[in-house]
């Protein structure tokens, strides 16, 4: 059992190490995302405040809706390209973890004495 205990923390360390690697490469995406996000804010409060001042509901409303359909629009947008630059992040990742677990199982196959000797 301890040869396995070490595999599996060995194997841990690396992925742990990995996605650290990983999420650093990522930050800058999600604070790109997070700076479009607020800069689209701003301009929704001020398209609106003119509207909120003046207490004219109507357009209020329709300008908010208006302006909320437009975020969403680049919300979505946004997501996208940020899944499309993600996308060689999870597929090495992917590529890692299969990697890790066929030679953790290859390692376990060639030494199965040493598993019942521990048992």
């Amino acid at each position: 059992m301890t040869k396995i205990t070490k595999e599996a923390e060995v194997l841990r360390k690396r992925l742990e190490k990995d996605l650290n690697i990983i999420k650093d490469k990522l930050e800058p995406y999600a604070d790109n995302l997070k700076s479009q996000i607020q800069e689209r804010m701003e301009e929704l409060r001020t398209a609106m405040a003119p509207y909120a001042d003046s207490l004219d509901s109507e357009t209020l409303k329709a300008t908010l809706l208006q302006k909320s359909e437009e975020l969403q629009g680049n919300l979505e947008q946004s997501v996208k390209e940020l899944q499309a630059q993600l996308e060689p992040y999870t597929a090495d990742i992917k590529e890692k973890v299969d990697q890790y677990l066929k030679e953790m199982q290859k390692s376990f196959a060639s030494s199965p004495e040493d598993l019942q000797a521990n048992n």
